[in-house]
């Protein structure tokens, strides 16, 4: 068992995957919370607004 699932994403070597995992968790857990802060902070480790949509709508899809 993991001790801290959260942490998972935390420890990607590749910063898009971390940007994902932690968008998507961000998206699962409390969205209420996502600011454009976490929009540009996508976009810095390489994600484009097509893939950030992507991930927001299939973590939204799967959460539900």
């Amino acid at each position: 068992m993991i001790a801290d699932p959260h942490a998972v994403a935390d420890r990607w070597e590749v910063p898009r995957l971390r940007a994902l995992a932690a968008l998507t968790r961000a998206v699962t857990v409390a969205p209420w919370t996502l600011t454009a802060a976490d929009h540009a902070a996508a976009g810095a480790a390489g994600l484009d607004d097509d893939a950030v949509l992507h991930a927001i709508m299939l973590a939204a899809y799967f959460g539900h």
